[in-house]
């Protein structure tokens, strides 16, 4: 079977939703032309003004990831594909601390003092369906953070700083005393991407100050404080006094809830309360209202929030969201097996079979009933032996019916390969799984039924 002998299937895979047809409407009959002259000019001046401060607040949180990794051997940040979900982790960062312990004021993008997050929030938004999943990521979960396994299991709010100090001893070696430092966001996402075994796109990270001056810009968010909060922390400078009940919280007392953890349920419930910040913003920033803070908001947040987007992903992202479906939103947390003492300090151990199933609900979209019913073949196409095997091996994890293993007719596919019958949900649901771990793979339709297999994929060099 060749390649070229099967066109991409014109599917829902490659389709990008749009926004339908637009409906006429009557316009009125204005006869004083100076007035309607006047209105439309301010208009324009309105319309240049907020794209212009829009577009250099996008061009100022944009950081590119830097140049301090070439030859460091860590693999490439994937890019999104046509129906894959959009994966960003939101990083908010602990203030940096002396060495008294004392916390240290310092800018985001050219720190020098290690920092780790005090929150890891992965947010997944499927561009086809307009729905957002959002997974909280417990702070003191184990894991063995990529490039740092001599230090052995390490908590997961570590990795950013690690990170850190890989970008300090990287500036070091080459003499620089100043450096973009976008390596403790790169770790933090590599790490994340090992943990739940799906692609991390992007990052977005803000700390205290920034969170406190976005949300004051926004003019506050309207929450209801689960509990009565009393906390001080004199080191961290860290002072939380919140009544219990619905209000309107500003800045300062939105940070003290987010970072009050003294619940009787443990450190879920502040999880489960972030997450209810989280779309309380959301549905705040997405107000009409919020357009003309964008000038105030372009001249501020550069200096307290970074992402790897681009301004035009961020501006296709921000135009896709507009459509999200609010009954699709969905949040959790990764679920706990227990808890241990590690070196003397507690650790979180993570249900590797709970993790695996929330992954394959709310991002991958993995329905284990429905997939057992759909018989795969895996052909190897890429020359390197045990690829098919390995792949078979993921999809079985899956609960696909993978009832064939073996050699496709030459070894030279550049691109893996998904093959069924154009339309079919089969296709479609296998597609997307295979996406998920090959992120180049394309979807293709075969003309006529084959009657011992429902998909056909053909593993080519691009699976690693």
């Amino acid at each position: 079977m060749s390649g070229g002998d099967l066109p991409p299937a014109p599917s829902e895979w490659s389709r990008v939703p749009t926004l339908g047809p637009r409906q006429q409407k009557k316009r009125l009959k204005v006869r004083w032309r100076r007035l309607t002259f006047i209105g439309l000019a301010f208009l324009l001046v309105l319309a240049l003004l907020m794209g212009g401060s829009l577009y250099a607040f996008l061009r100022g949180i944009h950081t590119d990831l830097t140049g301090l990794l070439n030859g460091g051997g860590r693999r490439p940040v994937p890019v999104p594909q046509p129906g894959q979900p959009v994966n960003i982790l939101v990083l908010g960062l602990d203030e940096a601390q002396d060495t008294r312990g004392y916390g240290v004021q310092q800018d985001l993008r050219y720190a020098t003092l290690p920092r780790r997050t005090d929150t890891m929030v992965l947010f997944s938004f499927d561009p086809e369906s307009h729905a957002l999943s959002m997974i909280s990521i417990p702070r003191d979960s184990e894991v063995v953070i990529p490039g740092h396994e001599k230090e052995g299991i390490q908590k997961i709010n570590a990795a950013h700083a690690f990170g850190d100090g890989d970008a300090y001893e990287a500036a070091r070696k080459k003499g620089l005393k100043t450096f973009p430092n976008s390596m403790g966001p790169e770790l933090a996402m590599e790490t994340v991407s090992k943990l739940l075994r799906v692609p991390v796109h992007y990052y977005l990270r803000t700390d205290v100050t920034g969170f406190v001056k976005l949300v004051d810009i926004l003019g506050g968010v309207e929450m209801t404080v689960p509990r009565n909060m009393d906390y001080d922390d004199p080191y961290q400078n860290l002072h939380i006094h919140l009544k219990a009940g619905k209000q309107v919280l500003n800045g300062e007392k939105a940070m003290e809830l987010v970072r009050f953890r003294y619940y009787p349920e443990g450190d879920i419930k502040r999880m489960e309360v972030q997450q209810q910040f989280f779309k309380a913003v959301m549905k705040k920033a997405l107000n009409v209202g919020t357009v003309f803070k964008i000038p105030v908001l372009a001249s501020e947040s550069s200096k307290y929030i970074d992402t790897n987007l681009t301004p035009s992903e961020m501006v296709n992202l921000a135009t896709q969201a507009l459509r999200l479906n609010q009954d699709r939103v969905k949040s959790g947390t990764l679920p706990v097996l227990a808890m241990e003492d590690i070196r003397g300090e507690s650790f979180v151990k993570l249900d590797p079979v709970g993790v695996r199933n929330m992954v394959d609900t709310y991002i991958r979209g993995i329905d284990r009933g429905a997939n057992a019913k759909i018989k795969v073949e895996v052909l190897n196409g890429s020359g390197t032996s045990g690829k098919a095997s390995s792949l078979a091996d993921e999809l079985r994890g899956m609960g696909f019916n993978v009832a064939s293993v073996g050699t496709a007719d030459k070894s030279s596919y550049p691109v893996t390969q998904v093959i069924g019958l154009d339309g079919e949900e089969n296709l479609q649901a296998v597609g997307k799984a295979v996406s998920g771990l090959v992120p180049t793979a394309k979807l293709y339709r075969r003309t006529t039924k084959n009657p011992s297999y429902n998909v056909t994929i053909i593993v080519g060099k691009d699976y690693r």
